[in-house]
């Protein structure tokens, strides 16, 4: 844009003109330039200030751009500066631009030509034209110049834009230089000089808050670090910890961990602000003699900290305790788990506890602790404590009670130990002895004919010094209104043991045999056992001595009579047909569910088998029970004997049903390939039905005897009322006999018609259940019926109701008679029931022996098929066999029908139906010409038929047991009857023993020797009628030295002399009657040993063999109680005072006898258990 200014007119004006402008224009480019170039250079070094301001740019790129900078202001001065330097335009150059630039174009030719003329005066000058034009041509440029005076020809944008960026950039950096000079000028200084040490101010500032000066190796460390200064939010900092551990001096690898940021704040001495840490584990491999350090420091983006260093050290622990009982003086030759401890390494158990047991109260203990550094107890030692070096540390007592010594460990930089460790010294008195009575294991009821076996057992950490076993009776005292047993008698001890005194065991037991129809105790009485025994303290010296018997808790035999006991009995046998009849239920329903799911319906089979075992168990006890309190009832016997065969028969069928359908299950796939379960269920079900019918028909069978003992019971108590009313009235007519007696025998009489009308019911009742049991017992209902048939001969009820009017007459004398008469023909009754057990037994032994013998036909024809199956070699030898086998089947079908509904055999009809039902299929099989098929079932035929013998034989073998057990019952009855009159015997010589010899002391004697005489007719008897006592030698010399003693006594009594030797030879008679009832009542043990000596060696069948009338533990036991005789009889004679010469010499003679005989009779009996026992085994009598 042209400016139009008017000026003076001048001379020279056009070259004025142009020199004016050009000197503008070069000034304003200048100007420019330098704007530019400030404005450039103040902008750059703003920048890189800013930048580095910002990112904390290092040394080396401040450098970099330093450089850049240098470069950069070369350009601009090659660029910029040095052109607007150089700027220098001619005069016509700068006149033709105005002549372009003049407003109306009115300089146009002229402004530059006359510049040009007058910038060359002389050459104008040359010739007077030339002048003239030069003249005229300045002339009109002097006119054009003065008309473009005061017009401007220069634009000043480029200045005014260099002006104005250099005033923003001016601007900006003087704003920041106002408001942070301090920043601005280390900006400049960092920028312009990179080489000088001027340092932005830091962001973030850092307090280290690891206040940890020593640590423990193997635990993490805790870094803690403080922000105190930030410019970003809370958490949003990143602080890095920088590590590296020390061994011996020796740095390890930088470790750089992030720290975690708690988003909390925290203090530090005089220092807060954000809290940041870590856990590190430094990993170090060191002993525990090395120098262990760790140095760390923190940092930020722009600041750290100054490393610091912290030492890692080794907790104290306790390496090892050993510890030293020293027990007391008393105790250190005795033996025990607390006396043999000299010196014991203890190790602490996961909790950090050691524990020392058992210690004795009194002993010395020193406990020493192996430490692993140098190390102190952190709380101070007490007076038990020592410290013998800087590594171990000991504690010493004496124990009294229980201690617990808690032990914590504290090292000189203050380190503890990790865990601290408990001492335990587990301290025991010296408790009394522990004494118990293990056998009988409770309070039992028993009759007062039980033979029970007593075991006592004393047990003391020290050891026993003695062990006795007692027995005491108690009864209820007469008329006392208590119901509470006392103490009848002194305790009387049935044995006792002592220990060695160097060396007593900390068990001792005492076995004994208590026999209670010896000591005659009767219903409602009660025998307390007991035990009592004391330690080994007695050997302690004087103060320490502990005088105390130890007594065990009493165990209570209460005696009750045998309607009581066999109700108990029958009560349990009520649960085990109930028990019975459940699992009846159950096998039922497995029968129909057999084929869905095999392995369900096995886990159930098995169940099954699993509680007839228990039930079989139950009914073993049982029937260890009767035997244990030697119960005279066959028939209970009997039943139980029975109902453990179906039982245990059943139980093995149950579990071979298990096995079948647990195999099918095994083999789903194909279940052609497994045996059926069925016929092995229904054997269980058919052994379950026998058992229940049995025990409905025992529970008749009691029913029927219960009665006829009640009505003896009844009839016995009338008789004695009867004689003892009797003894008061003879002679008195009914008018003579006052109130009180007629109301008495009103009484008695009417309990007397009573019991005769209970004997008609009876009798009737016996009929009933006779018919009812005839299907399904004819040995029973035949007893039932002898025995209504002998009530009735004797006329039982109507002598009950004869013997009622009597007594209402007072005609006592004749009443007794057929009360007499009446108790008689009930016992007859009795024996009559009783008497059904052997009939039954006797005729089962028949029909199996019937059985046995066909089967073993079976079995041989059945083997013979077999083999000729096993030669067959075409389809027509297949043929052929089909009717060999179609007869063996017939004969199979013939001894099934021979079995008919037999109850007790019905496990023998079981698997004889399932053998011929196998050999059915032989034959359809064999017709088929199947071989496989044929030869599977002849096998399963021959297994039947096999099982079916040996049931046959078991249950022959066990008919035989009960036959053998009931002789041994007799004998053992009459054994006892013998020794009861005997004792009688011997109480009423006893008086006479000495007497003066008169008439009627010679009368009353041979009277006795009379009865004497009875006796031993009575042993002849039983050695008559009992040939097992032949073959029983210990038995055979029993009755040898009876009948010697009996005949002796009798000899001397018939001659009317009652000498000592007359009772010394009764006392034998006594002595060995008690040891032959005593051997005979051993059954348990008896049971016991026959298992052993069927089963030792290792060489048997595993069967267990009958058990003879007589066994082998009878002989031995009676064999010692003569042993224990003839011991006896010479210390008698050993401590008797001096009797006549021919008398000891006699005595000693007879004693040398009797020992000789022992000594043969038991190696006869020792040579006679070896050739039964099987193998190398050895008998020890």
């Amino acid at each position: 844009m042209t400016e139009h200014q008017h000026t003076p007119h001048h001379p020279g004006t056009a070259a004025a003109l142009v020199e004016r402008v050009g000197r503008r224009a070069r000034a304003t480019l200048l100007a420019t330039a330098w704007l530019r170039a400030a404005a450039v250079v103040v902008a750059v070094v703003l920048l890189l200030g800013t930048l580095d301001y910002l990112f904390r740019l290092p040394r080396g790129v401040r450098l970099i751009h330093l450089a850049a900078m240098g470069y950069g202001a070369w350009v601009l001065g090659q660029r910029v500066i040095l052109p607007a330097v150089r700027f220098r335009p001619k005069p016509a150059e700068i006149a033709l631009r105005l002549e372009r630039a003049a407003e109306g174009n009115r300089a146009a030719g002229w402004l530059a030509s006359g510049v040009e003329f007058g910038h060359a005066p002389a050459q104008n000058s040359r010739n007077d034209l030339t002048a003239a034009l030069a003249a005229h041509s300045t002339a009109q440029a002097d006119a054009a110049a003065q008309a473009l005076t005061g017009q401007r020809f220069l634009k000043r944008t480029g200045l005014v834009r260099a002006a104005a960026l250099l005033t923003v950039v001016v601007l900006v950096a003087g704003g920041s230089t106002l408001s942070r000079p301090d920043l601005a000028m280390t900006g400049l200084a960092r920028t312009l000089w990179p080489f000088g040490h001027a340092e932005w101010p830091k962001r973030t500032a850092l307090v280290d808050a690891t206040a940890t000066l020593v640590h423990p190796i193997g635990e993490a460390l805790p870094l803690r670090a403080l922000l105190t200064r930030t410019t970003l939010p809370m958490g949003a900092t990143e602080v890095v910890a920088v590590y590296r551990v020390f061994v011996d001096g020796k740095p390890g690898r930088n470790e750089r961990v992030m720290l975690t940021p708690q988003h909390r704040l925290a203090e530090r001495g005089n220092d807060s602000g954000e809290l940041f840490e870590r856990l590190i584990e430094p990993m170090v491999e060191t002993t525990t003699d090395s120098a262990c350090e760790i140095e760390y420091w923190f940092e930020t983006d722009d600041n750290q900290t100054a490393p610091t260093r912290i030492q890692l050290e080794i907790r104290p622990r306790v390496e090892r305790v050993m510890v030293r009982v020293e027990p007391p003086a008393y105790a250190t030759s005795l033996h025990g788990s607390f006396l043999d401890v000299t010196s014991l390494p203890v190790v602490p158990d996961g909790g950090g506890i050691a524990t020392v047991q058992p210690i004795l109260a009194g002993s010395r203990v020193r406990v020493s602790l192996e430490l692993n550094k140098p190390a102190a107890l952190a709380g101070g030692s007490g007076e038990s404590w020592s410290q013998p070096g800087e590594r171990s540390l000991g504690y010493e007592t004496i124990t009294t009670e229980r201690i617990r010594v808690e032990v914590v460990l504290v090292d000189a930089d203050g380190l503890e130990s990790a865990d601290p460790l408990a001492v335990v010294l587990d301290v025991v008195r010296d408790a009394p002895a522990g004494v118990t009575v293990i056998e009988p294991a409770y309070d039992e009821s028993v009759l007062a004919t039980a033979v029970v076996e007593l075991e006592a057992e004393g047990r003391d950490d020290f050891g026993m010094h003695w062990l006795t076993l007692d027995r005491q009776t108690a009864r209820v005292p007469a008329h006392s209104e208590s119901t509470t047993p006392e103490p009848a008698a002194d305790p009387v001890q049935l044995g006792r043991t002592e220990a060695e005194p160097d060396e007593p065991p900390p068990t001792l037991t005492l076995t004994a045999t208590l026999d209670l129809s010896t000591i005659g105790v009767r219903t409602g009485d009660e025998v307390w056992i007991s035990a009592a025994g004391r330690d080994a303290f007695l050997t302690a010296p004087p103060g320490e001595t502990d005088t105390r018997t130890i007594r065990s808790t009493v165990r209570r035999l209460r005696v009750i009579d045998e309607t009581t006991f066999v109700d108990q009995l029958r009560g349990e046998l009520a649960g085990v047909r109930r028990a019975a009849i459940e699992i009846d239920t159950e096998q039922a329903a497995l029968h129909d569910t057999r084929t869905i799911d095999p392995a369900t319906t096995a886990d159930r089979q098995g169940a099954v088998t699993e509680r007839l075992d228990a039930q079989r168990g139950a009914v073993d006890r049982l029937r260890q029970r009767i035997a244990r309190n030697a119960l005279d009832d066959e028939t209970l016997r009997g039943m139980l004997a029975d109902a453990a065969g179906l039982l245990g028969d059943a139980t093995r069928a149950s579990d071979k049903a298990a096995n079948t359908l647990q195999h099918a299950a095994e083999d789903a796939r194909d279940p052609r390939n497994t045996e059926d379960p069925a016929p092995a269920q229904n054997r269980v079900r058919e052994n379950l039905e026998t058992l229940i019918a049995m025990l409905d028909q025992g529970q008749d069978n009691w029913v029927a005897r219960r009665t006829i003992e009640s009505l003896l019971a009844d009839q016995r108590a009338l008789a004695a009322e009867t004689e003892a009313l009797g003894d008061r009235t003879m002679g008195q007519s009914r008018q003579q006999l006052s109130a009180e007696e007629l109301t008495e025998l009103e009484r008695i009489a009417a309990r007397q018609q009573d019991a005769a009308e209970r004997a008609r019911q009876a009798l009737d009742s016996l009929n009933d259940r006779a018919e009812s049991l005839a299907r399904i017992d004819s040995a029973q209902a035949d007893a039932m019926s002898r025995a209504a048939r002998r009530g009735r001969q004797e006329q039982l009820d109507e002598q009950m109701r004869q013997a009622a009017a009597q007594l209402r007459e007072n005609q006592t004398r004749a009443a007794a008679q057929g009360q007499q008469a009446a108790t008689e023909a009930l016992e007859q009754m009795l024996e009559d029931i009783d008497s059904a057990e052997a009939s039954r037994d006797e005729a089962l032994r028949r029909v199996l022996a019937s059985v046995l013998e066909s089967l073993e036909s079976l079995i041989t024809k059945q083997e013979h098929q077999i083999d000729s199956l096993a030669r067959a070699q075409s389809e027509a030898d297949l043929i052929a066999l089909a009717q060999p086998m179609v007869a063996l089947a017939g004969n199979t079908l013939g001894l099934l029908d021979e079995l008919g509904p037999q109850r007790n055999l019905a496990a023998i009809t079981s698997l004889v139906g399932e053998a011929a039902g196998a050999q059915e299929r032989a034959v359809v099989s064999l017709r088929e010409a199947s071989i496989d098929s044929a030869a599977e079932a002849e096998d399963e035929s021959l297994a039947r038929l096999r099982e079916a013998r040996d049931e046959a034989e078991r249950m022959d073998e066990a008919a035989s047991d009960r036959e053998n057990a009931r002789a041994r019952a007799e004998l053992r009855k009459a054994y006892r009857a013998l020794l009861e009159q005997q004792v009688a015997l011997a109480a009423d010589t006893q008086p006479w023993i000495g007497a003066e010899s008169d008439r009627r002391t010679r009368a009353k004697v041979r009277g006795l020797g009379q009865r004497q005489a009875g006796v031993g007719e009575s042993l002849a008897d039983i050695r008559r009628s009992t040939a097992e006592l032949a073959e029983a030698s210990v038995f055979a010399l029993a009755h040898r030295r009876l009948d010697a003693a009996s005949a002796a006594a009798t000899e001397r009594l018939l001659a009317g002399e009652a000498t000592a030797s007359v009772a010394r030879h009764q006392a034998t008679i006594v002595r060995i009657l008690q040891s032959l009832v005593h051997a005979m009542a051993e059954q348990k043990q008896n049971q016991r040993f026959t298992e052993q000596q069927s089963n030792g060696g290792g060489g048997g069948s595993g069967g267990g063999g009958e058990t003879p009338v007589i066994p082998e533990l009878s002989e031995l036991l009676l064999l010692r109680a003569m042993q224990a005789e003839a011991m006896e009889w010479t210390r008698n004679l050993d401590e008797s005072p001096e009797r006549p010469a021919d008398s000891e010499l006699a005595e000693l003679a007879e004693l040398a006898d009797l020992q000789h005989e022992l000594a043969e009779r038991a190696k006869e009996l020792v040579e006679k258990l070896t050739q039964q026992q099987p193998g190398d085994a050895e008998i020890r009598p």
